[in-house]
């Protein structure tokens, strides 16, 4: 029996303009799921029933998490006040939800060092993330979990200079839902391993305390699969990729996207066909052209039915028509997001009221947990 959504919570890192990947994977998903999940009732107390609408859905901007990877200290503001525009551009609205920075709530770091001290190593050890860092590092090491934690312990070796940040941000992650009491967090199949972790440590929190302390929270599966580079379509968008045509930005023009969108790696095949391991970039292109489809029809159909019809439409035509029609339905569809992003990125003051309002909402939120965490320890 599926659990009641009574709250979701999600968070999304500051590092700088989303980028399209972003946009169709988290970001239109969260104005979705507060479109859903806010929808008012009539009631005679308005004011206090907008409150608790705002209340189930909480968004974090995750500026403590972008730490794991150095960030230059002129950028972080600038990173985090960039991120709010970009969400509150996609359709999230700051007064139907609680939008916040994770480093102003500091109950973020005082519930992660709880956490820490009762979740065993060997799980963190586990985490896929973790495991390719150390293959990446130590490519004579196969994965074994055993020989993962020999090179780590080494000091002589390549993975011994890993830092702790990337090894233990699971445990903030899991802190980051549990200090708000989360039903749910919408995340695709790539972090549905953190949302499993995060139930575990929940679990292990509440037999240690013997107390019912948390919430298991349950994945709430979001629909659409990742976008891949233009340039290298065996490997994910991303904004730190270092070919600029391999990204389209939410900052992009009409212009920029159609150059962008032109240049996309294909294959000598002319005609397109739906063949992702061996025409990974044509994929890629039908992919993107289907989460848009779908938006575009208010289709509630599955995302693979979306795709099926999408390769049926494309079925015989050339490459190029692939690349113009979705240049088209890109731009088109995401014209909106792009123009009020342009328009509201310039106005600080409005941001950064919209962040401490949303940061005292869930600093009253964390800190009513946080107390029923400070009795079942014995600091209170």
């Amino acid at each position: 029996m599926a659990t009641k959504i009574t709250r979701i919570f999600s968070g999304i890192q500051p590092t700088g303009i989303p980028h399209l990947g972003n946009y169709l994977g988290t970001l239109s998903n969260w104005a979705r799921l507060q479109d859903q999940l806010t929808r008012q009732t009539p009631s005679e107390d308005c004011a206090t029933n907008a409150v608790q609408a705002r209340d189930k859905v909480i968004y974090s901007i995750a500026d403590l998490h972008a730490f794991t990877v150095p960030q230059p200290p002129k950028a972080v503001l600038k990173n985090t006040l960039d991120m709010t525009a970009s969400i509150i551009a996609c359709g999230v609205d700051p007064e139907r939800c609680v939008l916040f920075r994770q480093s102003a709530v500091p109950l973020h770091t005082e519930l992660a060092w709880m956490l820490n001290c009762i979740t065993p190593v060997g799980w963190l050890h586990k985490m896929t993330q973790w495991k390719t860092k150390l293959q990446n590092k130590n490519p004579s090491d196969h994965g074994t979990a055993s020989s993962g934690i020999d090179a780590a312990s080494d000091p002589n070796s390549e993975t011994s200079k890993l830092r702790l940040g990337l090894f233990a941000y699971p445990v903030l992650q899991a802190a980051d839902i549990l200090l708000y009491s989360a039903s749910h967090v919408p995340v695709g199949e790539d972090q549905k391993q953190h949302i499993e972790l995060t139930r575990d440590i929940a679990d292990m929190a509440n037999r240690h305390f013997k107390t019912k302390l948390f919430q298991l929270p349950d994945v709430l599966m979001t629909t659409n699969k990742r976008v891949m580079s233009l340039r290298d379509p065996t490997k994910k968008m991303s904004k730190s990729d270092k070919t600029a045509n391999a990204t389209i930005l939410l900052t992009d023009s009409d212009d920029d996207i159609r150059s962008k969108i032109r240049k996309t790696v294909t294959d000598p095949i002319d005609t397109v066909t739906y063949d992702p391991e061996n025409r990974p970039g044509v994929a890629n292109l039908l992919r993107i052209y289907s989460a848009f489809y779908q938006r575009a029809e208010n289709s509630s159909n599955a995302e693979s039915s979306a795709l099926n019809d999408v390769t049926q439409l494309f079925a015989g035509k050339k490459n190029q028509e692939l690349k113009e029609k979705t240049t088209d339905i890109v731009i088109e569809s995401t014209r909106k997001v792009r123009q009020e992003l342009k328009r509201i990125i310039k106005e600080e003051d409005y941001l950064m009221g919209c962040l401490l309002r949303g940061e005292e909402e869930a600093s009253m939120i964390a800190a009513k947990n946080w107390e029923r965490v400070k009795k079942a320890s014995g600091l209170s």
